[in-house]
C-alpha cells in the first residue's frame, strides 16, 4: 500500500492516537523492549559511496515480505546465541527460516527488526545488536578475540540521548536473485511478475505466452527498456491469484511474483482552515525553523545567485493531485504558475494497467480534471516544497523558483485515498525520463505491508540515474511500530521524520501579529530556531532515517495553536472542500509535511550546483543538520541555511561541530590511500558502527582472516563518501584480528585541513 505520510489519508477527522498534544521530551530509555529492537538508534552512514568490501562481506539477497533467516558465526566457536531473548544454540548455528515464533514483531510482514545477542565470556560482556533486513539469508559474526570497546574523548559539547544496542542494516540487494515466495492475497486481481532480464533477452522467456499459460493476461510492462530488470503487471481471474502465482513462480526465468500493494498519504491529522495566512514566524514557523530567511539570501554577490531556486531545476511530486481550479487564486499563483508537467498515472477501477493522462497546456486559468486534488494532501505537499515566494499572496515554499512536475497517482478521496505500487513505479520512471532531479514521496505502507519489488526497482532506477528520492518515514512510532515505512526503508532513499514544537500552548488561538509575550518567546526568528523542538512522537525512526524536519503534532480540530501544525495550501475540492476557494489553505501535520521541506532544500542546493550527485545531496543535508538531542532524529533537524552556507563557501556562519553520536566507527585496511573511500573490514556493520552519545562504540565483527587494520571514527561532512578535507577523523594504531585494539579508546577527531589526506 502507498500511504501519504501525513497519516489518515488526508481526512479532516482527528486521530488523537497518531499525533498527541505536545508533551515534554521524555528521557530516552536505554533498555530495549523485550523481544524487539529499540527504535531510534539508526546507523549513521559512513559515506555516500559504496564502501570497498572487506574480507568477508555479509551474504544478501533481494527482499521478501517475510522475516530473514539468520546464521551466526563466532571466533572462537561455541558461543551461545539468543534471538529476541530466546536461546537458539551455540555457534556456528542458524535459525530455521523463517524466524517464526522466536520473532515477536507484531507485524511480521513489515520491515523486521530482530534482537541478536551473543553470550558474554570476554571482558566486554554480551554482544547485542539489532538486525534489520528482509533479506534471506543474513550471516552475523562475533569475533570475541578482537572485541574492542573504543571511545571518542571530545568533539562537541552537546550530544544526543543515550543509545542501547546498535543496528545492523543489511543491504537489501547486491545482485538479482530469486526471492522466497511472498504471500498472495486471494482478493488480488493484479500481480507483479519480475523476470531474469538475461533470460528474456536470450529469448528463453516469453512473458506474454508465459502469462497466458499460467492463466493470466499480460496487462503491461512496468520497467523502461533501459532498466536492469523487467517487471510486468498481469491480470488474473478473481479467486485464482495463488494458483496463477504458483504457476508463474515455477516457470523458468521468473524471479518473483507478488500482489500489487497499496500506499497511503501520511498526514497525521488535518484541521479546518483559518481565514487568513501570511509568511510570518507564527503561521510559517517551519520555514523560520530551518533557516529559510538566510538560505534565500544567497543571491547577487555569491558564487551562484540562487534566491528562491532556479527554474532549470526540476522536482517531481507524486501524490493525491493538485488543485487546478481557477477559483483557487493562491494555488494558481503559488503553484500552477511554475508547473512544468501535470499528469495522472492511475489504474482505473477494474482496469489492468496504468493509464497516463497528461494535462493540456496552458495550465494557468484552466482546470484539469485528470490531476484535480480531491483529497488536499498533494496540493499541501507541493506548496510546502515549491509555493512561489515574494508574490504577495498565499505561502512561501522552500524552493518556489524551481519547476514543479506533478504526478497524480492516488485514486479516491479523504481516508479512502490509495495508490498502487505499480502506478507509483510508472510515475517514478516518467519523472526520471522528464529530467526531474528530486522525487518527493509523501506516502508509505500500512504496518502489515512489506517491500514491493516493482516499487523498489523503480526507486533504484531513479537512484541509478542520479535522482534523489525523498520519502516520508511514517507516522506509527507511538503505536509501537519499529523501523521505517516503505518506500522510505529502501537503501539509498532519503527518509524524513517529523519534528514538533512544545510551546506549552502559549500560542493557542493566536493570530499574527497580535501575540502574547509568552507566545512571542516561543516563536522562531530569522536568526534563531524556536526553543522546545523535538521529534514528533508519531514519527517513525530507526536504521536508514536521514533527517527530521518540521511536521507538527496537532491532534484534533480543537487544537488552535498554529505552532502545532504546518500551514500551507489546500484544494478547493479537498476532503472536506475548502470554504474560501480564493484563499484556500489548511493546517496539517505528519511526516508527509516534513518530507517536502527536504525536497525543497535539495532543489535549492541543486540550483546552486547542478553537478551534485544524489549521494552528495543527501550527505550535505545530513552533514549540516542541527542536533536536537533526540534519539529519534537521525542525523538531526534539517538546516537549509547551514547547507547552503557550506555549498556557497560562506564563512560567516560557523560550521557545526558534530556531536559524538553523529560519528561512525569502523575498521579499515587501506592505510596510505589519499582522499579515499575507506575499505571497511567490519563484516556486520559494512557502513560503520554508530557511536553512542557518550562517545563509546564497540567493534566486534572483524573476520578472522582480516589483514592488519586501524579503527577510526569519522564524520563525513561533505557527504562524498571519502575521508577528505572538511571531515572530522581520528584513527587508532595498527590492530589485528586476534586481540582487542587497545589504542581505540580516547580518540580525538579533528577537522581535516589537508587537500590530500592520507589515511593513517
Amino acid at each position: 500500500m502507498l500511504v501519504a505520510c501525513g497519516g489518515n489519508g488526508g481526512s479532516p477527522a482527528p486521530i488523537p492516537t497518531l499525533a498527541p498534544t505536545p508533551t515534554p521530551i521524555p528521557t530516552p530509555t536505554t533498555v530495549p523492549t523485550p523481544g524487539l529492537c529499540t527504535a531510534g538508534i539508526g546507523v549513521v552512514p559512513v559515506g555516500t559511496a559504496t564502501p570497498t568490501p572487506g574480507p568477508t562481506p555479509v551474504p544478501d539477497t533481494r527482499p521478501s515480505p517475510t522475516p530473514a533467516a539468520l546464521s551466526f558465526l563466532s571466533v572462537p566457536t561455541g558461543i551461545s546465541v539468543s534471538v529476541n531473548g530466546t536461546p537458539i544454540g551455540v555457534t556456528p548455528t542458524a535459525t530455521t527460516p523463517p524466524l517464526g515464533s522466536s520473532n515477536t514483531n507484531p507485524f511480521p510482514n513489515s520491515q523486521t527488526l530482530t534482537t541478536v545477542s551473543f553470550a558474554g565470556g570476554g571482558a566486554n560482556g554480551a554482544y547485542a545488536l539489532c538486525v534489520q533486513s528482509n533479506a534471506n539469508p543474513v550471516t552475523i559474526l562475533y569475533n570475541q578475540s578482537a572485541d574492542t570497546v573504543g571511545s571518542i574523548a571530545s568533539v562537541a559539547s552537546v550530544s544526543r540521548g543515550p543509545a542501547s544496542i546498535p543496528f545492523v542494516r543489511v543491504p537489501v540487494r547486491r545482485a538479482l536473485s530469486v526471492a522466497p515466495a511472498a504471500p498472495i492475497s486471494q482478493n488480488a486481481t493484479l500481480l507483479e511478475v519480475r523476470y531474469d532480464p538475461a533470460a528474456v533477452a536470450a529469448g528463453r522467456v516469453h512473458p506474454f505466452a508465459l502469462a497466458a499459460r499460467s492463466g493470466a493476461l499480460l496487462a503491461r510492462t512496468i520497467t523502461p527498456s533501459d532498466a536492469s530488470v523487467r517487471s510486468d503487471i498481469v491480470r488474473v481471474p478473481a479467486g485464482s491469484a495463488s494458483l496463477v502465482a504458483a504457476r508463474l513462480r515455477a516457470s523458468t526465468g521468473v524471479l518473483s511474483v507478488q500482489s500489487v500493494q497499496q500506499r497511503y498519504p501520511l498526514n497525521a491529522a488535518l484541521s479546518p482552515a483559518p481565514n487568513d495566512t501570511l509568511f510570518d514566524p507564527l503561521d510559517q514557523w517551519d520555514m523560520y525553523q530551518i533557516g529559510m530567511m538566510h538560505a534565500w539570501n544567497y543571491g547577487s554577490g555569491w558564487p551562484v545567485d540562487v534566491g528562491f531556486g532556479l527554474s532549470a531545476t526540476k522536482i517531481a511530486v507524486l501524490d493525491t493531485g493538485i488543485d487546478t481550479s481557477p477559483s483557487n487564486s493562491w494555488a494558481q499563483a503559488d503553484l500552477i504558475s511554475h508547473v512544468g508537467i501535470m499528469e495522472e498515472d492511475v489504474t482505473p477501477v477494474g482496469g489492468s494497467s496504468t493509464v497516463t493522462t497528461p494535462c493540456p497546456t496552458p495550465y494557468i486559468g484552466v482546470s484539469c480534471p485528470a490531476v484535480q486534488d480531491e483529497n488536499g494532501h498533494g496540493t499541501n505537499v507541493a506548496g510546502i516544497a515549491t509555493a512561489a515566494e515574494n508574490n504577495g499572496v498565499g505561502f512561501a515554499g522552500v524552493a518556489g523558483g524551481v519547476t514543479l512536475d506533478f504526478y497524480k497517482i492516488f485514486s479516491g478521496s479523504g481516508a479512502n485515498a490509495t495508490a498502487s505500487t505499480s502506478d507509483e513505479a510508472t510515475a517514478i520512471y516518467h519523472a526520471v525520463a522528464n529530467g526531474d532531479r528530486v522525487i518527493n514521496l509523501s506516502l508509505g505502507s500500512s504496518p502489515n505491508s512489506g517491500p514491493d519489488f516493482t516499487e523498489q526497482d523503480a526507486v533504484e532506477y531513479a537512484l541509478a540515474h542520479n535522482v534523489l528520492v525523498v520519502a516520508a518515514a511514517g507516522n506509527e512510532r507511538n503505536l509501537g511500530i519499529q523501523g521505517l515505512d516503505y518506500p522510505a526503508a529502501y537503501p539509498g532513499v532519503m527518509a524524513v521524520g517529523a519534528t514538533a514544537l512544545n510551546d506549552g500552548n502559549a500560542c493557542a488561538g493566536a493570530t499574527w501579529p497580535t501575540v502574547s509575550a509568552a507566545c512571542s518567546a516561543a516563536l522562531p526568528t530569522a536568526d534563531s530556531p524556536a526553543p522546545g523542538e523535538y521529534v514528533a512522537p508519531y514519527s517513525n525512526s530507526g536504521p536508514g532515517l536521514g533527517v527530521v524536519a518540521p511536521g507538527g503534532t496537532g491532534s484534533s480540530t480543537s487544537d488552535t495553536d498554529p505552532l502545532h501544525w504546518i500551514a500551507n495550501l489546500y484544494s478547493t475540492t479537498g476532503s472536506p472542500p475548502c470554504s474560501t476557494p480564493a484563499t484556500c489553505y489548511t493546517l496539517i501535520a505528519g511526516t508527509s509535511m516534513a518530507t517536502p521541506h527536504v525536497t525543497g532544500a535539495a532543489a535549492l542546493l541543486l540550483s546552486a550546483d547542478p553537478s551534485l550527485t544524489a549521494p552528495q545531496l543527501e550527505g550535505l543535508i545530513d552533514g549540516t543538520a542541527d542536533n536536537l538531542n533526540d534519539p529519534n532524529q537521525g542525523h538531526g533537524r534539517l538546516d537549509v541555511y547551514r547547507a547552503m552556507a557550506q555549498l556557497e563557501n560562506d564563512t560567516t556562519i560557523a560550521p557545526a561541530i558534530p556531536a559524538k553520536v553523529q560519528f561512525v566507527a569502523f575498521a579499515y585496511s587501506n592505510s596510505g590511500a589519499v582522499n579515499a573511500v575507506p575499505t571497511i573490514v567490519d563484516a556486520n556493520f559494512i557502513a560503520g558502527v554508530p557511536v553512542s552519545a557518550n562517545g563509546a562504540f564497540r567493534i566486534a565483527d572483524i573476520p578472522a582472516n582480516a589483514p592488519s587494520y586501524h579503527i577510526a571514527v569519522w564524520f563525513d561532512a561533505n557527504g562524498d563518501g571519502k575521508v577528505d578535507a572538511g571531515d572530522y577523523f581520528a584513527a587508532s594504531g595498527a590492530c589485528t584480528a586476534s586481540a582487542p585494539c587497545t589504542s581505540a579508546s580516547g580518540l580525538v577527531p579533528t577537522v581535516i585541513t589537508a587537500s590530500n589526506f592520507s589515511l593513517p
